[in-house]
């Protein structure tokens, strides 16, 4: 630690400015030069931990291609994530998933036209308030 009274080269990087000390742990010559080293040391930290280029990925689960945010991120969608979580947990019980079975569609002559609903509908309107 340094002495009150001392005169001090501030420790920001950026900034040669000479200051006297007021305190004895002091060490910067402003907020803005201490606001901007800890700023500074906070980005230092996290792009020097990861070493993470953002890119084309395939989900885990279901093998679509996605772009990947984070290093983290092995699904494509929150959907996928939730699957796959099920789907090991079922294997870990021993238990196999049930998957569920496409719908059916309706044929097609089972679909009004629109004329004919429009026709129906303002027919039965009519005819519901006598």
């Amino acid at each position: 630690m340094g002495k009150i009274g001392e005169p001090v080269k501030c420790a920001n990087d950026g900034c040669d400015t000479i200051f006297i000390r007021k305190t004895s742990t002091e060490k910067y010559c402003c907020d803005e030069c201490k606001k901007d080293a800890i700023n500074r040391k906070r980005r230092e930290k996290r792009h020097g931990r990861s070493n993470f280029t953002p890119g084309v990925s395939r989900c885990a689960y279901c093998g679509k291609e996605f772009w990947q945010k984070t290093k983290n991120n092995i699904y494509c969608c929150e959907k996928c994530c939730r699957r796959a979580l099920k789907k090991k947990a079922a294997q870990e019980k021993g238990k196999e998933i049930k998957t569920r079975k496409p719908k059916q569609q309706v044929p097609e002559k089972h679909i009004m036209p629109k004329e004919m609903f429009v026709k129906r509908l303002s027919n039965d309107l009519f005819w519901a308030h006598k």
